[in-house]
């Protein structure tokens, strides 16, 4: 038994060796100065020289979609948004519904960051802010403008419901016109 196991860990040493070193099927690979199709590579003494500097690294985009993480996060940015239209996502991780909708919020964030900013909020972490939106049931995506509730969404609906309180809810509209004009559309 112990001369089994010595063989196998000694077999073992030997693959994994092997790899390290590139071989494959027991036969080393030729390096070459060709490529697979026959065609001369460049060393880097035979590159030429490039004026060109390379380009600039993309700066990282910020996510549309911001978390927040407690009550008074929350009430710092409603009372620091005169004007602009605010949509919370309400959630939770284990909510099967939240998670289907994750994707929409987000494109929905993505393609209408100019006309409003979008949050989540995990309300299992946070159950003063599920008191707070007094949410009976998730998903809830509430929309608020002006430190007012105008409209909130419960359950999944289709992503043009969503695009409907945001285009009728835009920067330039104030919240008692944007409540009008959604009364009776969704």
């Amino acid at each position: 038994m112990n001369r089994k196991l010595k063989t196998v860990s000694t077999t073992l040493v030997i693959f994994i060796i092997s790899l390290l070193y590139g071989a494959t099927c027991g036969k080393p690979k030729k390096l070459s100065d060709k490529n697979d199709n026959g065609q001369q590579l460049q060393t880097p003494a035979s590159r030429p020289e490039s004026k060109t500097p390379a380009p600039p690294s993309p700066i990282p985009l910020k996510d549309p979609v911001e978390s927040i993480g407690s009550l008074d996060e929350l009430i710092s940015i409603v009372e620091g948004s005169p004007g602009q239209l605010l949509v919370f996502d309400l959630y939770a991780d284990w909510c099967m519904p939240c998670k289907i909708l994750l994707p929409t919020f987000t494109a929905l964030a993505g393609a209408h960051s100019k006309n409003a900013r979008f949050f989540r909020v995990d309300l299992q972490r946070n159950p003063d802010i599920a008191s707070a939106f007094r949410v009976n049931s998730i998903p809830m995506v509430v929309f608020m403008k002006d430190k007012e509730v105008v409209h909130a969404l419960k359950g999944l609906n289709p992503k043009e419901y969503y695009e409907r309180v945001i285009t009728m809810c835009g920067p330039s509209i104030p919240a008692a016109e944007c409540r009008t004009k959604l009364e009776g559309t969704l």
